[in-house]
């Protein structure tokens, strides 16, 4: 509509057609217009009962009904309709209008839904304790319900606010568990692959939306809005009438000046409120509403809304047709287009302008109002209008609910062909892997809960690693943040175990995966039993898929790190977790934009929903003074000459590490003269296999001497400070926190183009990045760092300062409570 001034949204009421449930309970053909055609005046100059003009007392069932209403208030400047949504614990009343704009991709107006969460009584004739419909709140109704709407949010023409999908909730406070009904509504749109949502709860009081765990709340009158009654004043009111009459004009005055609470809201504004249709002698009037007051209200709230939000802000008005209510913005006999005419010149005072569909001339023709029911050929066009509907409907929830957050799902049978088998005999190995742990089928938690924000911590295992070791210190910034209470859960054993014991309360399920429960199962147990409920999970790597599965099913958020990239996914077969993940987290971190960029285009993932936060190296007890005991200390370790230039290598004995080119690399630099002093050592341990092959080479050189493998050590920070170089040789590494380990020892470091994150961190003369796989452009760069003191050293310095200025893991640890604060809504960086 406009690009400048906010965007106007109108309530829309879809009980214009029969459905046998009114049938049931109003009598046999009962819509809206029954009760608007009875209205009567309860006072001198009463305007009852409402005649509609242009469509004349339609119905909803024709098709066409509604592509004039589209019509009709694109021209006059409404961006869309918000559908009120009857849902009752699976059952839906009135949903055919909707459906049908679902179905057959027209209007192209916008639009969004409110869920009318209110039971159905006989309200209007004066028996509310009688229900005829009730809602059943429950978790277990909440998460039915956002999944039974997830094709509706699907759709292209649904209203967003800041990129989210505006859901409107009428009556919050009747909700189970607000809070948990929120976050579910969240996990659920998020795992459809629909991104994220913009709550808004209509307002019926003064509660804090956000508090509840909505976004804005929508102001909804006449609700919580004041005004004068002014019977007193009229003329020949009825004596039987007991309802109330209030100043139109002094209500504008009212809303105009109130000002906005503390929380965020959305303006709304109204037409001339008048239930005598329904309610008859128990109405609620507002009198002496006229267009010009209506546009000066809302005016105001536009106004308003653009000094607060701008464009991507919204208004609602109240209503479209709501005809027996008295206020809609459709044309009557009495008023014309006065009330759509006052919108448009509002709309326009504030800058706005008025969208047309160009060469397509707006025709409304009187002779699609129905004042009977349909012929027989209408109704048989309707009823297959409507099972294509269902068909659609039922594909399209399919296609959603397979896409995940998949940007292509044609993708989805080739992965999914892998299967389940695959997947746990991978995640067998990798996690139980020589365990001497008891089974037992009851969780056991070591240690103490303490206080600050809880935060479950997931590991895939207890392995002296890269992600095991970057989750350790992650665990450690919590535990000394003083605002977070670290609970850990491990998916397997492994040394470090003790450590994370350490640091804050941990669970294994290894002695509960021997008992033969499942994953998933384990992990659901161990949450149970947590010295307390976490507010949010954190899970380590893609081996957790199945673990965050099981904090999604505990309604608690999580947030995934990938610190693997698709080679590893595809020799793994996890290629279904990936899924999974993508179904469960509200964000997947990622260490690098390499990494993020690699699973985008092997998995279709949404760039949108994946973060990018580099990890840190790590830190660790010691005295900078002690450098050179600690160089001379680790030169006897290794029997070298105290003058020995160490020219560093470290990691897993496997081919993606490339020891083989480490190798190939120090073979060429040894050929070069003034080299007699260089020695290179590779830390790491390896299958029998891989290492045979690595000795194998190794034994062949003339220079073996000077070339140095070396098994795992628990710490292995001297070896850094003893070293003079680092070369990192991995053919793929998504971000090697043994780059910026070295960077930050004052190592220059050398890497290879297009093998992973590295060059990330190798920026501002502090690495050396050549070709990839060229081990003689290495080998030739090596050399001459070795040769030159000087350039090495301001190099080795250089890398020390970027380490610290933006490479520790004090960056990667807030790097990532940031993205827990913006996608969980949970700050854990400020106390409870």
């Amino acid at each position: 509509m406009t690009e400048v001034c906010p965007r106007l949204i109108s309530f829309y009421l879809p009980q214009f057609h029969p459905i046998p449930e009114n049938d049931a309970w109003w009598g046999k053909g009962f819509t809206e217009w029954r009760n608007v055609t009875r209205g009567r005046p309860m006072f001198e100059g009463h305007d009852q009962p409402r005649r509609p003009a242009d469509l004349g007392y339609y119905d909803l069932r024709i098709e066409e009904v509604q592509q004039h209403q589209a019509d009709l208030a694109m021209q006059y400047g409404i961006h869309g309709f918000c559908y009120y949504h009857y849902w009752f614990a699976g059952t839906r009343l009135l949903e055919r209008p909707l459906d049908a704009v679902l179905a057959s991709g027209t209007p192209t107006l916008p639009f969004c839904v409110c869920w009318a969460n209110e039971n159905w009584t006989r309200r209007w004739d004066g028996m509310e304790s009688e229900i005829l419909i009730g809602q059943q709140h429950s978790p277990e109704s909440d998460r039915a319900f956002i999944t039974d709407l997830l094709t509706t949010l699907a759709d292209d023409r649904y209203i967003t606010v800041n990129g989210k999908k505006l859901l409107l909730v009428y009556r919050p406070t009747l909700l189970h568990n607000t809070r948990r009904a929120t976050d579910t509504w969240r996990d659920e749109v998020l795992k459809a692959g629909l991104g994220e949502l913009h709550l808004a709860m209509v307002q019926h009081g003064d509660h804090d939306p956000v508090a509840m765990g909505f976004d804005a709340a929508v102001e909804f009158p006449p609700h919580g809005f004041q005004a004068p009654d002014i019977r007193n004043r009229l003329e020949a009111v009825d004596p039987e009438f007991r309802g109330g009459i209030y100043d139109y004009g002094a209500l504008v005055d009212f809303a105009i000046e109130r000002p906005r609470p503390s929380f965020p809201l959305h303006r709304g504004v109204m037409l001339a409120w008048d239930n005598t249709a329904r309610r008859g002698t128990n109405s609620t009037v507002y009198h002496g509403a006229t267009p010009a007051d209506y546009r000066r209200w809302l005016e105001a709230m536009m106004q308003d809304a653009t000094d607060q939000g701008g464009s991507d802000e919204v208004v609602f008005i109240n209503a479209w047709n709501e005809w027996a209510e008295g206020t809609y913005l459709e044309p009557d006999e009495r008023h014309g287009h006065a009330w759509l005419e006052a919108t448009r010149e509002a709309l326009q005072a504030v800058g706005g302008t008025i969208e047309t569909e160009a060469d397509k001339p707006l025709a409304i023709r009187r002779t699609v109002a129905m004042d009977s029911d349909p012929g027989p050929a209408d109704v048989r066009r309707l009823a297959r209008q409507r099972r294509r509907s269902r068909t659609r409907h039922r594909l399209r929830t399919l296609r959603v609910r397979a896409g995940n957050f998949m940007k292509r799902p044609d993708k989805i049978k080739k992965i999914r062909t892998r299967g389940g088998a695959a997947i746990s005999r991978g995640l067998q190995k990798f996690r139980l892997k020589k365990s001497s742990t008891q089974a037992s089928l009851e969780p056991v938690w070591h240690g103490n809960a303490g206080t600050g924000h809880p935060v479950l911590f997931i590991g895939h295992d207890a392995h002296l690693a890269g992600s095991q070791m970057l989750l350790l210190e992650m665990i450690r910034k919590a535990r000394a943040s003083g605002t977070m209470d670290p609970m850990v859960i491990l998916l397997g054993d492994g040394v470090l175990e003790s450590d994370y014991r350490r640091l804050a309360p941990t669970c294994s399920v290894v002695p509960m995966l021997k008992a033969g429960m499942t994953l998933a199962d384990a992990v659901s147990s161990a949450i149970a039993a947590a010295p307390r409920r976490p507010l949010v999970g954190i899970c380590s790597t893609i081996a957790c898929a199945d673990a965050a599965q099981a904090c999604r099913s505990s309604d608690i958020p999580v947030v995934h790190l990938v610190n693997e990239l698709p080679t590893t996914v595809e020799a793994n077969d996890w290629e279904d977790l990936v899924l999974d993940i993508g179904a469960t987290a509200r964000r997947i971190i990622f260490v690098s934009h390499f990494s993020r960029k690699a699973f985008v285009d092997r998995f279709g993932l949404a760039e949108s929903r994946c973060a990018i936060v580099h990890p840190g190296w790590l830190s660790h007890e010691g005295d900078p003074a002690d450098k050179l005991k600690v160089r001379s200390r680790i030169r006897r370790t290794l029997k070298l000459p105290e003058d020995a230039l160490i020219v560093l290598g470290c990691g897993q004995i496997h081919p993606r590490k490339g020891v083989d080119l480490f190798v190939q690399v120090a073979a060429r630099t040894l050929e070069q003269p003034g080299t007699d002093k260089v020695h290179f050592v590779w830390i790491g341990d390896g299958t029998a296999d891989h290492t045979r092959w690595v000795n194998h080479d190794v034994d062949l050189l003339p220079c073996r001497d000077q070339i140095h493998l070396i098994p795992s050590k628990s710490d292995i920070h001297p070896y850094f400070e003893a070293a003079d170089l680092y070369v990192l040789s991995s053919r793929e590494d998504p971000y090697p926190i043994v780059c910026v380990q070295a960077m930050a020892s004052g190592l220059p470091v050398l890497a290879f183009d297009g093998a992973g994150g590295a060059p990330e961190a190798l920026v501002d003369g502090c690495g050396i990045v050549v070709p990839f796989l060229d081990t003689k452009a290495m080998s030739e760069k090596l050399v001459g760092l070795v040769q030159d003191e000087t350039a090495r050293l301001a190099m080795g310095e250089a890398a020390r300062a970027r380490a610290q200025s933006s490479c520790s893991s004090d960056h990667h640890f807030e790097g990532v409570m940031d993205v827990v604060a913006s996608t969980c809504g949970v700050d854990l960086k400020n106390p409870e």
